[in-house]
């Protein structure tokens, strides 16, 4: 099996000097453990490749037998890499519609391991998400396209419809400081405050694996809001919760192979004690760079599960207690 990884920012997509250092760090750590967990794999696949742009050959420090193509120009490596092999995982931003593009350009041609066209560019779009989210009954924060007078008095999150971690969101009171050239490619959102969390997951087409939630760090202020990491695991009964809300999704990927990440709120109960029931912010259909920690936490390779659904169980055990951070640093906190 002739395996390639392509991330999308590595290879210069993003463009190179005026891509976010946030951004690239999240992009070379996901390419570093992505290229090895698929080389460290049991059997063995026969090569590793993956596309690397020539400005980011230092940021990326490869295992050996990880074959790099390097270039200038991320189309060609993309070509490249895809001329030469079978199987080929996409990581990407959902900004502009990046990702959904690059799954739909190769779902066709290529064993892909992500999701479905059609999931991808569903996820992507954070208001079709909302909309499908009450559909199935899930408590969700809601998004709404962007228009003038769509917010209310209360503090609102103004976001891309198609957007990738906390790039370009804000918070406001008023539609005026929301770009309106933009409008119709922002959505908006009543602000949930609570704690953050998240929960992982791994299909392999027949079986479908959930991680243990992990806290997510997120921090905001004058400069907006910045994803900065978080902690595995959430307590036992703040997990027990995360898992039931996400559930109703794993009914929709049966057949589907990928890294989804679901990310949630638990809001501050009305009271101001406690925390309430935890809702569904938004669900992001690729690899995020908490997996390397999920990995690391449960001795598990994510990626053979991805590869070879050769997991004996649904069921993965507690993890070890882990700190992580954007651009893939671990601590362990045993």
């Amino acid at each position: 099996m002739k395996v390639a990884v392509y991330e999308h920012v590595m290879a210069g997509g993003c463009g190179v000097a005026t891509v976010s250092r946030r951004l690239a760090r999240e992009g070379a750590a996901m390419l570093r453990w992505a290229t090895a967990q698929l080389r460290a794999c049991s059997p063995p696949v026969s090569s590793c490749l993956c596309a690397v742009h020539e400005c980011f050959r230092e940021w990326v420090r490869l295992e050996e037998g990880i074959e790099p193509l390097v270039g200038n120009r991320w189309h060609a490596l993309l070509e490249q890499l895809a001329d030469r092999c079978d199987t080929l995982l996409l990581i990407a931003p959902e900004c502009d519609g990046v990702l959904s593009r690059l799954v739909r350009q190769f779902a066709a041609s290529h064993r892909l391991l992500n999701l479905s066209p059609y999931w991808t560019a569903l996820f992507s779009d954070k208001v079709r998400t909302s909309e499908l989210l009450a559909s199935l009954g899930v408590a969700h924060v809601p998004h709404r396209p962007l228009r003038s007078g769509a917010i209310g008095p209360e503090l609102a999150v103004v976001k891309p419809r198609c957007g990738a971690g906390c790039e370009g969101i804000m918070l406001t009171t008023s539609p005026a400081q929301a770009p309106q050239s933009d409008a119709g490619l922002l959505c908006v959102s009543p602000l949930r405050c609570g704690l953050s969390a998240s929960v992982a997951m791994v299909l392999a087409e027949t079986r479908i694996v959930l991680l243990p939630p992990a806290y997510q760090w997120i921090a905001c202020d004058d400069a907006g809001f910045r994803y900065e990491g978080g902690a595995i695991p959430l307590p036992a009964h703040l997990a027990e919760q995360a898992h039931r809300i996400v559930r109703p999704l794993t009914e929709l990927f049966r057949g589907e192979r990928g890294f989804v990440g679901v990310d949630l709120v638990f809001p501050w109960r009305a009271s101001g004690r406690g925390l309430a029931e935890p809702m569904v912010v938004e669900v992001n259909p690729r690899l995020t760079t908490s997996f390397v920690a999920q990995a690391a936490a449960t001795g598990i390779n994510l990626a053979a599960v991805l590869l070879t659904d050769t997991t004996a169980s649904e069921a993965v055990p507690a993890a070890d207690p882990v700190c992580f951070w954007p651009d893939g640093t671990l601590r362990s906190m045993q």
